[in-house]
């Protein structure tokens, strides 16, 4: 199989010889350039000479994503000698794909810079091991070893960025994934994207990083395919009906994670196979829209086998946010189904929520579809619960522009919405069509609700502010 793939040193499809961009490797946390050793002398043996590899400081507390990606682009410029607007290639690694995802959203001219961005095991939305990582075990086991002020350092920053959920994530996909501009699109006038995470996990690291990741990050998570969902029940904007929920167009291309069977985090640098060196050396020689088309259809055909019975883990990370833009940070959420008036709860879909650390508004709920089912599903709910935590506000909100939804607080603040969301299994975006569920991948859902004060009647006063007679 690896010889179908064997780099040959011309232009897939042309017969002419292609010329070679530099090709930059990006570790991960806790690592060194040393980590990319194996991958070098793989390179070298199929053709590919001029190669840079990047060392770059995870475990310093102070030192965030945005500093290590101006740290990135001086590098380029400083030792590997390439210039601005200077083409080359990229292969990363775990947390890497932050570093590169950071570095071109802070310039648009980076996107025609970069023609091929391939992740091994990239930790495109995070990993599991981030909170865990930032404990007294986590600095004894992955912080700096060397003895001075900053011995134990874990890289608070960096780890922080990591978290599943993290507004670093949020952040970046929406300029990336869901921006006005496109970064991954059909053409060399922006990155080719190849994505390939392990399907192993060990008994100790499934206990940590939890099932259907490679022992660090989650194979829903390494995917670029990413919708957007919001939900915008605010009375502000005169938003009708329709305008209420929103499914954000795609604005890349479809770009699959690619599963490299019996390899995980560690391995898949390490003691990487025959079968995927052959992809990646491949992919090093897309150049067009029908090359990048091409491999995906040889990759999935090399890959893909039955899925009977297997996992097929998918995403789905939430922020739920009041009229002002202030996080909401005491919810729940529930996918119930409806059948003859009667509720079930799905308990598959909520077993596995983390929530970021420093602002529980901030979730990422992690489910298997092969026990969830959608397929067999007929009319689905949503069941949200809100909290404002006193008796003096409570959430609301429109579901049209006349009038307010027919949700009640109770006296103690807590709010219960129920959304027949029924329509989004299955239906079309911009006529391209649109699924609620799709195994690994990612969706955002953003949901905005009022805060009011209690109680809601505007003709009644408020309980929290009242004016005296004295």
């Amino acid at each position: 199989m690896c010889a179908k793939y064997e780099y040959v040193g011309t232009n897939q499809g042309t017969g002419r010889k292609m010329d070679q961009n530099p090709i930059v490797l990006i570790h991960g946390y806790s690592s060194t350039g040393k980590a990319f050793a194996n991958w070098k002398a793989i390179l070298n043996s199929q053709g590919f000479t001029n190669i840079h590899i990047l060392t770059w400081q995870s475990l310093v507390n102070e030192i965030n994503i945005p500093d290590i990606a101006e740290g990135f682009d001086r590098a380029l410029r400083v030792n590997a000698k390439i210039a601005p607007g200077e083409p080359f290639d990229c292969i990363v690694h775990s947390t890497g794909m932050l570093v590169v995802r950071e570095w071109l959203t802070k310039n648009p001219d980076r996107i025609h810079q970069l023609k091929r961005l391939i992740g091994l095991a990239p930790a495109t939305f995070g990993s599991p091991l981030a909170r865990k990582g930032r404990g007294f075990l986590g600095s004894i086991f992955k912080g700096k070893k060397d003895l001075g002020p900053d011995f134990l350092e874990a890289g608070d920053l960096v780890l922080d960025a990591l978290e599943l959920a993290s507004p670093c994530t949020w952040n970046i996909s929406h300029v990336d994934l869901f921006g006005e501009s496109t970064f991954y699109g059909k053409n060399s006038k922006t990155p080719y994207v190849f994505v390939f995470c392990g399907d192993k996990t060990g008994f100790i690291s499934n206990q940590l990083a939890g099932p259907g990741s490679d022992g660090v990050v989650r194979v829903a998570g390494a995917s670029f395919n990413t919708r957007k969902i919001a939900l915008n029940f605010s009375r502000r904007g005169g938003l009708k009906r329709s305008q209420r929920v929103k499914i954000c167009d795609w604005t890349h291309v479809d770009s699959p994670v690619v599963p490299v069977k019996d390899a995980d985090h560690g391995s898949i640098l390490d003691k990487p196979d025959a079968a995927l060196i052959g992809l990646v050396t491949s992919a090093l020689r897309v150049e067009s829209w029908d090359a990048f088309e091409a491999w995906h259809k040889a990759a999935a055909k090399a890959w893909w086998k039955s899925e009977d019975g297997k996992p097929q883990f998918q995403q789905l990370v939430v922020r739920a946010i009041d009229e002002r833009g202030d996080g909401i940070r005491d919810y729940a959420i529930k996918l119930l189904e409806e059948r003859d008036g009667r509720f079930r709860a799905l308990d598959e879909f909520d077993r596995h929520v983390a929530v970021y650390s420093h602002d529980p508004s901030f979730r990422c709920f992690h489910f298997d579809l092969s026990k969830l089912r959608p397929e067999k599903l007929s009319n689905l709910w949503v069941k949200v619960i809100l909290s404002s935590g006193t008796h003096y506000a409570a959430y609301t909100g429109y579901d049209a522009a006349d009038g307010p939804a027919n949700w009640s607080p109770t006296d103690r603040g807590l709010t219960e919405v129920n959304l027949d969301v029924t329509g989004l299994l299955d239906t079309k975006v911009g006529g391209s069509p649109f699924s609620l569920f799709y195994p690994r991948t990612t969706t955002f859902l953003e949901m905005i609700f009022d805060r009011e004060p209690m109680p809601l009647d505007p003709k009644s006063p408020a309980d929290i502010a009242v004016f005296e007679t004295l």
